[in-house]
C-alpha cells in the first residue's frame, strides 16, 4: 500500500482530520469547529477573527 500525499492545508478522511503544520492552525481549527458545531458557526468565527 502506498501513501497518498496531499498538499492541502487541511485534509479530512473519514474520522481523521489533519493539517500541514503550525501555519495552518486557523484553517484546522475552523474545520474542527465546522465538524463539531456546524458550518454556520465556523463562518461566524472566521468572520470575527479574519477582518
Amino acid at each position: 500500500m502506498e501513501a497518498i500525499v496531499f498538499t492541502d492545508p487541511v485534509v479530512k478522511d473519514g474520522n481523521i482530520t489533519t493539517s500541514r503544520g503550525v501555519g495552518t492552525a486557523i484553517p484546522f481549527a475552523l474545520e474542527l469547529i465546522s465538524q463539531l458545531e456546524g458550518e454556520v458557526k465556523a463562518r461566524q468565527i472566521k468572520k470575527s477573527i479574519v477582518s
